[in-house]
């Protein structure tokens, strides 16, 4: 009745039931172990890890104008802070400033809402003695303040660009709004999910591989890459984020910057793979798990789409 291989997807379905019980939760771990999730299912999981929880968010605030939700949004999360360790990180690194915290909150919500009238510029602020303006603002929450200055020999910093030019153009393309994040969900092929996820990994190894060397060079948080250390990786909700992000910049055309850290990154990984697996060989041991894992992956994917076992379970 149901193609072969089926009864390895539902041993994974229960194993993975056993570690959380949320359908969304587990259809993106087996989507990324390599089970042939319908599009359907995978366009589903994903509006419920990400979409729905920012519609509920803009929803909640009862304002339909999209700065004026990020300001209730902003307002309603400050109290809650110091209750979670994200949180707390935030309010350190703006100096326990309630107010540019709840500034910080409001830019990047207002991406999120696809507000119209976010200014990253300094020049639009009504200036005051220690104020800092929008892009400082952003610079400070990103903890990326090293990435200004720190550089390799005689190269330029890091990071050259201008980061209020870059959040407006953001904000002006609404690269990270509902709306765009919505649309490319919708358009996106199973090959485009499948390249976008594949992405995803990618930079999020790229990202464990290079910041523990990096401050192993240069001391902790060399080039504003700190906050590495406070990303969830293992959350599917911000896997999620990420990987329909990297969409929005394909469909936005700006990705050329983002391809060129993930050819880095990818060359990187295959030198890596080429030493582990010599140093395989010339010991006689067997593959690591993690190349099984990989061809059991890409065996997997070049059989036939099966149905969704969690719309049987």
């Amino acid at each position: 009745m149901y193609p072969s291989g089926t009864d390895q997807q539902l041993l994974a379905v229960c194993r993975l039931y056993a570690k959380k019980r949320n359908t969304h939760h587990v259809r993106w771990h087996l989507w990324m172990e390599g089970y042939p999730i319908p599009l359907t299912a995978i366009r589903k999981t994903l509006d419920a890890l990400v979409l729905a929880r920012i519609r509920k968010l803009q929803t909640a605030s009862g304002q339909a104008d999209g700065f004026d939700a990020a300001e209730v949004v902003a307002q309603q999360a400050l109290p809650s802070l110091e209750r979670s360790r994200r949180g707390r990180a935030l309010r350190k690194r703006l100096n326990y400033n309630d107010a540019d915290v709840q500034s910080a909150m409001t830019l990047l919500f207002g991406l999120l809402f696809g507000a119209e009238d976010l200014s990253f510029h300094s020049d639009l602020l009504e200036k005051e003695v220690g104020e800092l303006s929008p892009a400082q603002i952003v610079i400070h929450t990103l903890g990326i303040e090293r990435a200004l200055t720190d550089r390799i020999g005689d190269e330029e910093p890091w990071l050259q660009s201008d980061v209020a030019e870059t959040f407006q153009n953001a904000s002006e393309k609404g690269l990270f709004s509902l709306e765009n994040l919505t649309l490319a969900l919708e358009q996106a092929s199973r090959e485009e999910l499948d390249q976008a996820c594949e992405m995803s990994d990618l930079f999020l190894w790229g990202l464990q591989t290079v910041v523990p060397y990096l401050e192993a060079q240069f001391g902790p948080g060399a080039f504003g890459l700190a906050m590495v250390h406070e990303i969830p990786f293992d959350d599917p909700a911000w896997r999620a984020f990420l990987l329909l992000a990297l969409l929005c910049w394909r469909n936005k055309g700006l990705s050329s910057g983002i391809d060129q850290v993930l050819a880095a990154f990818r060359t990187l990984r295959d030198a890596s793979t080429d030493t582990t697996q010599a140093e395989v060989v010339n010991s006689g041991k067997s593959s690591p798990p993690g190349d099984e894992r990989e061809r059991e992956k890409a065996a997997r994917q070049e059989g036939q789409e099966r149905p969704d076992p969690l719309e049987i379970v």
